[in-house]
């Protein structure tokens, strides 16, 4: 089940992110896109989700990362520990995420 996020409120821009990123999720597992197959493209998804969700983000994460042949629990829990500390560093913004699923061709609109 999502996270409920309690650091942030509800507004319209919030609710409007969520619900895409809650589609383009479903189409990722659905449809089995992996989106993460390169490390770089990894990262910065989980720093995006890091910065747009905090620790809610991990959730998403895991299920955008399950889709790799490789997944590993461990391992993805691992990556969002550094997503987390290294989110404003990196530059990556939910808007990086949405712009590797259409590249991928997950059309969440």
């Amino acid at each position: 089940r999502p996270p409920r996020s309690t650091l942030f409120p509800y507004t319209t821009l919030f609710r409007s992110i969520l619900k895409r990123v809650k589609k383009a999720v479903s189409i990722i597992q659905a449809e089995r896109i992996d989106i993460t197959n390169q490390y770089q493209n990894w990262f910065k998804i989980g720093c995006a989700l890091a910065y747009e969700f905090g620790e809610d983000g991990r959730y998403w994460f895991h299920m955008i990362s399950r889709v790799y042949k490789d997944y590993n629990e461990g391992g993805c829990d691992i990556q969002y520990n550094r997503c987390l500390k290294y989110k404003k560093d990196d530059g990556a913004k939910i808007g990086t995420f949405f712009y590797l699923c259409k590249r991928y061709g997950v059309n969440y609109e």
